[in-house]
């Protein structure tokens, strides 16, 4: 499943960390971002404003192979950014080089931070001059999505209000990483505050994936199939892990999709719109 996963995750960060033959879409996640670190940028440039972005996936090669972190900051650059302005977490190893980059990230020196969730989730106290932080990618866990934000939503600030961003490719494998995480961070918030009355707790890792695939693939091809047929059939019933409900209500959803399509003729069209 590990191997199987991290070219999920690859594909819906870019595609072409699979092949770098395929063309680089205009309106991806990647170019979005980009157009957003650009656009953040500029109007904080007055304050010296800071932005981190965040992406485990795809970290600097060295221009051995396609790395997202390189192709961002060589869009940056074209668009008018200066070279000085972005750094990479990663050129910067030892406890004493790191920290140097950190004082330049609060003296506006450094302006984009690019890192990954290990390398800069923890430790890096750059928050006096930030304003934006950008998720190219989703963590496995809850606590690295806090430790990410964590960097930004803390006092110490001069900028009153920050804006935080995540990305996500639609009809791929973002939305079950993102679903994961919130299942996860709201299995755990009961746990720790006792409101669960759970008998079973369940690897999410594990059996919540199946369910998550589920739902992330087939989610786009029952729109299409509304779409296609002009009938909302069982989309308000449709749930994508049953196990998570009692025998008695998966019977009660059975039946009554049954009762539907017995009476499918008098089921009212509807719009769907784009999927």
């Amino acid at each position: 499943m590990g191997l199987g996963t991290t070219d999920r995750r690859k594909a819906a960060l870019d595609l072409r960390l699979h092949d770098l033959r395929l063309p680089d879409h205009p309106d991806s996640k990647v170019n979005r971002a980009v157009a957003e670190i650009e656009r953040i940028w500029r109007e904080t440039a007055a304050d010296r404003s800071a932005q981190l972005v965040f992406c485990d996936l795809s970290t600097p090669t060295g221009g051995q192979a396609f790395s997202v972190y390189e192709d961002m900051r060589e869009k940056l650059i074209v668009r008018g950014l200066p070279a000085s302005d972005i750094e990479f977490i990663q050129n910067h190893d030892g406890e004493a080089a790191k920290l140097q980059l950190f004082r330049d990230v609060r003296a506006g020196k450094v302006r984009i931070l690019f890192g990954s969730t290990q390398e800069m989730g923890t430790g890096a106290n750059v928050q006096e001059r930030l304003i934006a932080l950008h998720h190219l990618d989703a963590p496995w866990r809850p606590a690295d999505v806090k430790q990410r934000e964590g960097r930004i939503l803390r006092q110490g600030k001069t900028n009153a209000g920050v804006q935080i961003y995540r990305y996500v490719t639609e009809a791929s494998f973002d939305a079950f990483m993102w679903q994961c995480l919130e299942t996860k961070a709201n299995f755990t918030g009961q746990l720790m505050t006792g409101e669960s009355d759970l008998r079973r707790i369940e690897d999410v890792d594990g059996a919540a994936l199946a369910y998550g695939d589920i739902h992330a693939i087939l989610r786009p091809i029952q729109r299409g199939i509304q779409r296609f047929t002009g009938w909302d059939v069982l989309a308000p019933n449709i749930v994508y892990a049953p196990v998570r409900v009692s025998a008695e209500e998966r019977q009660a959803w059975l039946n009554n999709w049954a009762e539907r399509l017995r009476a499918v003729e008098s089921e009212r069209p509807v719009e769907v719109g784009e999927y």
